[in-house]
């Protein structure tokens, strides 16, 4: 079995009105909104379609914003769609991306997790060199419920569960069947994932807690979904400060 590619971009980003996620997006962008100052700068890494900047340049007219991607049908789609006076947007790929300059806020969103895990920590380590002295980071990530040094098998099942759970969601939430087929097809990844140890691999939230923790003295945990009141599965953010 191989990966599943991401979805087309306007499935892609007609993903966040049914799932979950458009309230991670919603709650970065007004994150974003508080605590950058005025006339800041923001890169959003893994930007996607784009959509992220938008609503924040929405929100903050004032602030300076660049979106960089590997996938050239998100950079077009962003550029069409999802691009302001003040926001605008680079093909590049992340991972040899060394910023040529320092930003007030770094962002990456549902980005972490479509690297191999073993880079997942140096990522962390590249945001905080990417920001200012007294800058912020926020990561925001869909997590499986953390089983620690059980077998294998215990991490397919929070795969299936995390999976099962957004299934869910889209069809109560009447999505159309493209959605429904992205939303399967993030179980397949999940679960090949975890079973080959490769890219599109979730981390718990415990797991990426003490990755951010060895960058930043400040980290401070969102759980946006569900609302459960545990760390287990779900869409969690991280806003963290060295």
């Amino acid at each position: 079995m191989i990966m599943i590619d991401l979805p087309g971009a306007e499935t892609y980003e007609l993903q966040f009105k049914y799932m979950p996620w458009g309230q991670v997006i919603d709650r970065v962008a007004s994150k974003v909104a508080e605590l950058v100052k005025p006339d800041g700068t923001v890169v959003d890494l893994m930007s996607g379609t784009g959509l992220l900047l938008k609503k924040i340049s929405l929100l903050r007219p004032d602030l300076t914003m660049v979106g960089i991607d590997i996938d050239p049908g998100y950079i077009e789609y962003a550029n069409l769609h999802n691009r302001n006076e003040n926001v605008s947007y680079c093909l590049r790929d992340v991972s040899e991306w060394q910023a040529e300059r320092a930003y007030d806020c770094v962002l990456c969103t549902a980005g972490l997790h479509h690297l191999e895990n073993v880079r997942h920590s140096d990522f962390l380590r590249k945001m905080s060199r990417a920001a200012v002295e007294g800058g912020v980071c926020i990561c925001a990530e869909p997590c499986l419920g953390d089983v620690g040094l059980a077998p294998k098998s215990a991490k397919l099942l929070e795969a299936a569960k995390l999976g099962y759970e957004y299934l869910k969601v889209v069809i109560r939430n009447d999505a159309p069947l493209s959605v429904i087929q992205a939303t399967i097809d993030i179980i397949s990844n999940d679960m090949l994932g975890v079973q080959s140890g490769s890219s599109e691999c979730k981390d718990s939230i415990a797991q990426l807690k003490h990755m951010a923790q060895v960058y930043f003295g400040d980290v401070e945990v969102e759980k946006v979904w569900p609302k459960n009141g545990r760390e287990g599965y779900g869409d969690y953010i991280l806003t963290m400060r060295e």
